[in-house]
This record gives C-alpha cells, sequence and structure tokens, in this order.
C-alpha cells in the first residue's frame, strides 16, 4: 500500500500542473510573454514601462538568464535615451556576464547617435581599465557592439579598433564599416592593413569571408565619389608596392560594379521588349477582331509599368573599362586575369579590340578569361581569330574558344565546331554540344544526333538537353528515338523560334520513342553519368522534420510514402531483424523507406536507393560535410555489388551534426579529376569552412569549373533556395526545390 501512495505522487503532481499551466509558469520562473509553449513570436512589450516591469519581476523570481535576456532585447525597439540610461544599469549593476553582454548587444542594436555615444565611452574606460577589471574583460563585446553604430563614430576610432581588435569577425565587420566610409583615408587604412590577416590562425578556418579584402571589395563596389575612384584608378591599381590582394580586390570590386548595373540595363531591356510584343500583339487581334467578328477580342490592356525605382536604389554607376587597358600589360598574371574578367562584365563593346589584341597572352588562365569576356560581349569580330587559335591550343584553351563561339552564336562557326563533338577529352566534346545548341541550326542537330549514338555517360544527357532546347522534342536520351524522328522530319523540319516544354504543341504527331534502358534517378534527376559525386548535408538542422512534398522516393508524410511516421509496421519486426542479416540486395524489389519523417532519413534513404541501382559501369564516391568533411573514399570506385554494400552501410552511419561546411566538400570533390558530375544536397545556407559564404562559393566553382565543365545538379530541403538554385544554373545542373 505504502508503495503505491508513493507511486501515485508523481502522476497526481503531473496531472495539476497540466491543468494550471498558468502555476507551472509562476513555479519555473517563465516571463509573462512567454507562457503556453514559447511560442516562436511572442507579444512585444507595449511600452518601455511595460518592459522595466516585467523585467523586475521575472529577476524577483529568479527567472534564468536566457528568458531575462529575451526582454531585455526587446529593449532596442524603444529609441529613448533613458533606455540607454537603463541598459547601462543593468550592464554596471549584473553580475551575471550573459545579462551584461545582452545589454551591451541590445545598446549596439538601437542604432542611434546616442548609442553610439555612450558605447564610445564604455570603449575608452575599458582601454584605460586594468587587465583584471570588469570592463576590460568586457572589451570584446563593447567592440562588437560598436559595429552596429559604425556610420556614427569617427575614422580614427574605427582605425583604432581595426588594430586592436583580435576576431576576424570584429575586424571584418570594422574594415566594412570603414569601407562604407568611402573616402580616400577610409580606403588607405584598409590598404595598410590588408596583411594583418596572414597570421591570423583562424583564417584558414575562416576564409575569405572575414578578409580586409572583402571589404575592399565592397569599397570600391559602392563608393560614389568620383575624386576617389579616380584616385584608386590612377595612382592605387598601378603601384606594385600595394599588395597583390589589395589590387585585386580593387579590381574585382569595380567589375562586381559594372556586371551589377549591366544586369540591371539587361533586364529592363528584355522587360521593354516584353512590353512592346505584347502590344504589338494586343493591336493585331483587336485589328483581327474588328475585320472578323467571329474572331474572340483579345484580353484588355495589361496595366501600365511600374513606376522605376528612386535614384537612391540604382546601383551606382559603372566605371568605363578603358580606364584599366593599361592593367592588362601589368607583369602580374593575377592583376591581368581579373582585369579581363572586368572586361567581359563591362558590357562595353569598345573593349573588344583591345581584347583581340592580347589573344596572344602566354598565361594561359589569363588567355581564358580574355576568351571567354570576348564571349561575354558576343564579338562576331573575334570569331575568325578564335577559330584559327582551335588547332594549335592546349585543351582547356579550346574548351574556353569553344564556349566562346557557342555564346556569340555565328552560324559560320557550326562547320567547325560540329569536328569537336569527336575531341578525345570529353570536356572539349562538352563545351561544343552546349555551344552547338546556342547556334540554332539544322546541321547542328544532325551531327549532335549522329554523335549520341557513340556517347556514353553524362554527355548522352547533355546531348539529349541540347536537342531538346534545339528542337522542343522530348525523347530523351534515347538515341534510336531521336535517329528516327529526324530520318522521317529532317527534309520537312523547320526549327521553332522559341522552345515549347510540350513536344506535341511544338511538333504536332512526333511521338516520343521508347526507353530502351532503365535509368536510376537521384531526388527524379535521371542518372546518366558514369562518374559521380554525392555530396550530402548531415548538419545539425537536417534533423528537423521534412515539411514539403518531394520528388525521388515520393511524398513525405503521406501514409505509406517515405518520411511517414506510421511507415514501420510492428508486427514485421522479426521480418526485418531476419532480413538485416541477408545481402541487402537479395530479393530487393521495393525501395528503402525512411526510418522516420527526418531530412536526414529521407536523404539517406534516396541516396541508398540510387546506389542500389547504379549500373557496374558506373564509378562514384559520397561526400557528407557538416563542420568536418567526411568522403568515403579516397576517389571514385566502380559500382560493384561489395562497394555498394559498404557505401550503403556508410550512408546508413550518418548521423546530424555540426554546422554548414559545403565549400569544402565541393572543393574536395574537384581534387578528383574523374568526377564529371555532381550531386549536392544541402538544407542551409554555407557558413563554414574555407568558402563560407555562398557568393564566395559561387565565385570559386565559377573559376574552377571553367575548364572543368563539371554539371552540378541540386537538391534543396529549405533554407538556401536561391544560392542553391545558381548553384545548379550556372553548372549545366537541374535543381530540385522541396
Amino acid at each position: 500500500m505504502r508503495s503505491a501512495w508513493l507511486l501515485s505522487i508523481p502522476i497526481v503532481v503531473v496531472l495539476v500542473l497540466t491543468a494550471c499551466p498558468e502555476a507551472l509558469a509562476r513555479n519555473t520562473g517563465q516571463p509573462e510573454i512567454f507562457k503556453q509553449g514559447r511560442p516562436a513570436a511572442p507579444p512585444r512589450p507595449k511600452s518601455f514601462d511595460e518592459l522595466v516591469t516585467e523585467y523586475n519581476r521575472l529577476k524577483a523570481i529568479n527567472t534564468r538568464s536566457s528568458d531575462l535576456g529575451r526582454v531585455i532585447r526587446y529593449a532596442s525597439s524603444f529609441k529613448k535615451p533613458r533606455v540607454i540610461d537603463w541598459l547601462l544599469g543593468l550592464y554596471r549593476n549584473e553580475k551575471d556576464s550573459y545579462l551584461r553582454r545582452t545589454a551591451l548587444t541590445t545598446i549596439g542594436n538601437m542604432r542611434t547617435r546616442e548609442a553610439a555615444f555612450a558605447l564610445r565611452e564604455l570603449y575608452n574606460r575599458a582601454r584605460k581599465a586594468g587587465k583584471d577589471s570588469p570592463d576590460a574583460q568586457m572589451k570584446t563585446y563593447i567592440v562588437r557592439a560598436l559595429r552596429s553604430v559604425a556610420e556614427f563614430l569617427p575614422l580614427e576610432l574605427l582605425v583604432a579598433l581595426l588594430k586592436e581588435s583580435t576576431s576576424p569577425h570584429d575586424r571584418s565587420s570594422i574594415a566594412q564599416a570603414i569601407g562604407k566610409i568611402g573616402t580616400k583615408e577610409a580606403i588607405t587604412t584598409l590598404l595598410e592593413n590588408v596583411g594583418i590577416d596572414k597570421t591570423d590562425p583562424n583564417m584558414k578556418r575562416y576564409g575569405g569571408r572575414y578578409t580586409i579584402a572583402a571589404a575592399i571589395k565592397n569599397a570600391a563596389a559602392n563608393c560614389k565619389n568620383e575624386e576617389t575612384i579616380t584616385w584608386m584608378i590612377e595612382e592605387v591599381l598601378p603601384n606594385r608596392k600595394i599588395p597583390e590582394a589589395a589590387r585585386v580586390a580593387l579590381l574585382s570590386g569595380f567589375a562586381a560594379r559594372n556586371q551589377r548595373y549591366a544586369s540591371v540595363q539587361r533586364k529592363r531591356r528584355e522587360a521593354e521588349e516584353k512590353r512592346r510584343k505584347e502590344e504589338e500583339a494586343r493591336k493585331r487581334a483587336e485589328e483581327a477582331a474588328r475585320k472578323d467578328p467571329n474572331v474572340s477580342p483579345p484580353f484588355p490592356a495589361p496595366p501600365a509599368p511600374a513606376p522605376r525605382p528612386a535614384a537612391a536604389s540604382q546601383p551606382p554607376k559603372p566605371v568605363p573599362a578603358s580606364r584599366f587597358v593599361e592593367l592588362l600589360d601589368d607583369k602580374s598574371s593575377t592583376i591581368r586575369r581579373a582585369v579581363a574578367a572586368l572586361f567581359g562584365m563591362s558590357d562595353d563593346a569598345s573593349m573588344i579590340p583591345t581584347l583581340i589584341k592580347h589573344l596572344s597572352e602566354r598565361d594561359m588562365t589569363t588567355l581564358v578569361e580574355i576568351i571567354l569576356a570576348l564571349g561575354r560581349l558576343k564579338a562576331q569580330e573575334a570569331v575568325e581569330p578564335l577559330i584559327t587559335m582551335l588547332s594549335k591550343s592546349k585543351w582547356e584553351v579550346k574548351a574556353a574558344v569553344i564556349d566562346a563561339l557557342g555564346k556569340i552564336g555565328d552560324p559560320l562557326a557550326v562547320d567547325t565546331l560540329k569536328k569537336y563533338l569527336n575531341d578525345s577529352r570529353w570536356q572539349v566534346r562538352a563545351a561544343a554540344i552546349e555551344a552547338l545548341s546556342n547556334i540554332r541550326s539544322k546541321e547542328a542537330v544532325t551531327a549532335l544526333i549522329e554523335r549520341m549514338r557513340k556517347e556514353k555517360g553524362r554527355l548522352l544527357g547533355d546531348i539529349a538537353r541540347a536537342l531538346e532546347k534545339l528542337t522542343a522534342l522530348e525523347l530523351g536520351s534515347d538515341a534510336r528515338a531521336w535517329a528516327d524522328w529526324w530520318k522521317a522530319a529532317k527534309d520537312r523540319y523547320v526549327l521553332p523560334r522559341e522552345v515549347s516544354r510540350s513536344p506535341e504543341t511544338a511538333n504536332p504527331g512526333i511521338a516520343q520513342g521508347p526507353k530502351t534502358e532503365v535509368i536510376p534517378t537521384y531526388h527524379g534527376i535521371e542518372v546518366l553519368s558514369h562518374k559521380i559525386c554525392f555530396i550530402i548535408d548531415i548538419s545539425g538542422s537536417m534533423s528537423s522534420q521534412m515539411r514539403t512534398a518531394g520528388g525521388g522516393t515520393g511524398k513525405p508524410g503521406q501514409p505509406g510514402q517515405p518520411g511517414s511516421p506510421g511507415t514501420a509496421d510492428p508486427n514485421k519486426k522479426k521480418e526485418e531483424e531476419k532480413k538485416k542479416k541477408e545481402p541487402i540486395f537479395k530479393g530487393r524489389k521495393k525501395r528503402v523507406q525512411p526510418k522516420n519523417n527526418t531530412k536526414i532519413e529521407f536523404a539517406k534513404a534516396e541516396l541508398i536507393n540510387c546506389v542500389i541501382a547504379l549500373n557496374t559501369k558506373v564509378r562514384f564516391n559520397i561526400i557528407s560535410f557538416e563542420s568536418n568533411i567526411l568522403a568515403w573514399q579516397k576517389r571514385l570506385v566502380t559500382a560493384s555489388r561489395a562497394n555498394k554494400q559498404s557505401a550503403i552501410k556508410w550512408t546508413t552511419a550518418m548521423a546530424p551534426r555540426g554546422s554548414t561546411n559545403l565549400g569544402d566538400a565541393i572543393l574536395l570533390a574537384f581534387q578528383d579529376k574523374e568526377v564529371d558530375t555532381m550531386f549536392v544536397l544541402s538544407d542551409g545556407s554555407p557558413n563554414s569552412g574555407q568558402l563560407p559564404s555562398p557568393d564566395a562559393i559561387l565565385n570559386e566553382v565559377r573559376r574552377i569549373n571553367t575548364t572543368r565543365r563539371v554539371v552540378i545538379h541540386t537538391i534543396n530541403f529549405s533554407g538556401a533556395r536561391d544560392f542553391m538554385k545558381r548553384l545548379a544554373e550556372e553548372n549545366g545542373g537541374t535543381f530540385v526545390d522541396y
């Protein structure tokens, strides 16, 4: 009886607390505004007095520091001097270091002149205080708070902060603040300190994101003072005493500036052209309706275009590329390459003769950049010089020339490009396939279909996409179907002006050919390549639940589909235990299902199903990434039974942890020269490693993949949609979004 009575006490307590959530909130010190299970967006205090009252109440009942900190942070929305006085009082009087740090951060988040003055006074006091004083111990956090109010601080103070800061994060933020000032003095300060990060042991971990060179690049990209721009071009860039990293950063900033302006102008021209065509079509329809009463009247005219954005939101004016011509003869090949890239991004056709003149460049990487710049500028006068280069160049230069000819789009180049569909280097053949898809010609269709019969692996898919782009047909990678269709349609066929995704609409009466081979898929993407690297995100966020319907293995969250909580049947436990002891491929008819509805289990199941289906001719590898990079094998291996078994066992053991170091995983995959296709799966924006930001990854992949021509397919599990889409689009891949 006594033991039964003791066991009943916890049950009674749970029932009472469940019935009285207010009592539970009071007993645990839960803030009044955060009751009911910690809502994601709790109601904010309506006034500063209400906030102070709530803080004092929670403090009196010994509420934990994290909840008190949430109340403190709300104070930044009340931008009044007495709020700063209250926060300074917390900083001086609180013994809890977490609350003192939160008070400093909140003062910085107010972003007012008064907040800047208060933090500046604290910083001066911390500098004068002894090492063991409370202010000196909080100096790092005072600096971090000052970053938020940098626009209200004098340059002298920012320079002092830059030199005294020990954290690369702090130095980067302070350098960015200095760069925004945009004066000669500010940029000179950055140039003088550009080398201080080289000795920092953390720079290998943080990569280019936290360097002063990045601040110099942004300063050049956003500077609006013409006198300062002239000084940077005429005095800084030619000065070889300036560190090369700083000069390259300036050129990269000017290139980004010109590219941004050219992109805005291009989009504006495209929008105007689209409106013009729609207006012409509407007028033709109205005229037809007036002449024939049986013709339906057109839709009403579209609304007037939205007004152009204000001048303040316009990108800075471009810097004429002609001002950098002399740097094409600089002794540094890195500088010459940066200038060539700038010319290609500037959309300035007047630079074409200068680039053609420098086609005799000896440094291969610089020459490739010059050739690609001619392609971006669609330099028709460069077609003959480029064709002449093909017979005597290395394969890297050949691929670049072919790529440029495709972008220029001259039909006279088709006969030359067809020859390189049979080149020994697959990268050259890949460039020729893409180039022919850009030059709309029936001869290109004939050449691609003939090559499809001989090609294998990834390039088979490249040819299928090129033919689809030219003809609007969707016959896949079936060479026989394409050949049969072209034999019947060649004489009477006219290439469509605009590609339609519907083959029935674009080519009525043409049926799709039968599939002669079962092709494995990965998240709905056909796996045609024979040299594949799977790159899988196993960061901590992959442990969260799948929220949307997916492609390859079905729709998570539905009964009987992967990701469904009720997929497993407890009555079959013995049968499953028996299957675990058997080889993974014995009697395998059904697809592997995820154990639960988490992202990591869904990703593992899809990868295992794809590995099982791989042909034995395929060579593959798997790389998982979190804070660290883990590779299943050092290089690609054949998809034999033993290797598949090993890969599945390795995949099954993957567990989510750490941050998102995607950049290092991609760099590791590029180190294997065999790889021609990557599948990248991630659920968040990159935030660590040598390439800790989306822009850093895109720029580095663009540099490496100019000649490698690796196709990168991306699968996004929420979190970084725009980045993952760009990564696929810029590298010839398919983007899948969950």
